[in-house]
């Protein structure tokens, strides 16, 4: 049930959700009050399904918007935030996957533009995203796989790149990154990887999750579960 509101969210808005939580927030930021970093503060806080309408809010201000979600510490689930930062990642290795989605916030140009405008928050996202895959091996307990770790450089800044990349590894799309980011950039992120910063969850709960094949592979393969020719069968029915 979509419910359309303001930040902060009115009382009555608020106790209809507590008498009914199957309300979704749709929070109009035009005529919020709360916007920007404030915003995210206040709905990672508050923890309630939501996300956001941009009718009638200028194009600098969404980028500027989806600047602040990039960066900022503060957890929240956006879906339209997360598919037009989808959109870019994917805009910035010339993949235009834009017309899949419904609730995209930016064209292929304009995608590219903040690609161009902001390219060092992007890289560090792309990298990020693309460095899952040495978090996936580090969930493997084998000590030659956890030796072979020692390659990758360390980096013990947890506000590398903010920290809502982990909510795109539900998106199959985001995988089309990884052969774009070179095996000797990607990074052994220490505090994301090796802490429980997301709310209090490890990120083992955003990287194995159902949209995340090269997650699932491997822990089937790691359960002796894995079968390549069922696997392969499967694909070629669904294609």
């Amino acid at each position: 049930m979509i419910r359309n509101t303001i930040a902060p969210i009115p009382i009555e808005d608020l106790k209809a959700y507590f008498e009914n939580k199957e309300i979704t927030f749709i929070i109009d930021y035009n005529n919020s009050t709360l916007k920007g970093e404030k915003l995210l503060t206040y709905l990672s806080n508050l923890d309630v399904p939501c996300d956001i309408n941009f009718k009638g809010t200028k194009q600098e201000d969404v980028n500027e918007f989806l600047v602040s979600y990039m960066s900022t510490r503060m957890l929240v689930k956006l879906q339209s935030l997360e598919l037009t930062v989808l959109q870019i990642v994917l805009a910035s290795i010339e993949i235009d996957q834009g017309s899949l989605y419904s609730n995209k916030l930016l064209s292929f140009v304009e995608a590219k533009d903040f690609v161009q405008q902001h390219n060092e928050l992007v890289h560090r996202w792309t990298v990020a995203l693309a460095s899952g895959s040495v978090y996936n091996l580090n969930c493997v307990v084998d000590d030659a796989v956890k030796e072979s770790l020692k390659q990758f450089t360390k980096v013990e800044d947890d506000q590398y790149c903010g920290i809502n990349y982990v909510n795109l590894y539900k998106y199959e799309d985001v995988f089309e990154l990884f052969p774009h980011v070179p095996l000797q950039d990607r990074l052994f992120l220490t505090k994301q990887f090796e802490e429980p910063m997301f709310k209090g969850e490890p990120m083992y709960n955003y990287w194995f999750v159902p949209g995340n094949t090269v997650a699932l592979i491997s822990e089937a393969v790691a359960e002796g579960l894995w079968d390549s020719n069922k696997y392969k069968q499967l694909k070629e029915e669904s294609v």
